[in-house]
């Protein structure tokens, strides 16, 4: 198990009535938020980022979370043209996608759908989840 995944086991501990959330281009990190919070890729369930994605965001104190344009098929996106975009926020955070493509492609390579889609540039992969105990999992897997 990874130190982020170990520092996020952490944060789940406690008050059962919460949600935790990340936005971030490179999908370990997704992968280590959702597997700290029982969930792992593979059983995630978009529901609640599709619910609450909107207020929790527009009411961050971080401004360019705050100011972000959630995209994807998940949030209705009409003037999303490319259907491939799921779940994202346009951030503005202009990266190199090297390496999370790379990661990306790992991912893949083992035979797991990634249900966020394509990342387009300037853009984070957006996830929300609830809190609480752990559904299933090893926590020590990473896929």
């Amino acid at each position: 198990m990874g130190l982020a995944t170990k520092l996020l086991l952490k944060l789940r501990e406690g008050d059962r009535d919460r949600g935790f959330g990340i936005l971030s281009s490179h999908p370990f990190a997704i992968m280590a938020c959702l597997r700290a919070f029982g969930r792992g890729v593979v059983q995630v369930d978009l529901a609640m980022t599709k619910e609450y994605a909107h207020p929790i965001m527009s009411s961050s104190p971080v401004r360019y979370v705050r100011t972000a344009k959630l995209q994807g098929s998940l949030f209705s996106d009409n003037d999303d043209k490319d259907s491939t975009v799921v779940s994202c926020a346009d951030t503005g955070f202009w990266v190199d996608h090297t390496e999370p493509s790379q990661a990306l492609e790992i991912v893949k390579a083992n035979g797991i759908e990634w249900p966020f889609g394509v990342l387009p540039e300037g853009h984070e992969f957006l996830v929300l989840v609830e809190g609480g105990s752990p559904e299933v999992g090893d926590h020590g897997k990473i896929f």
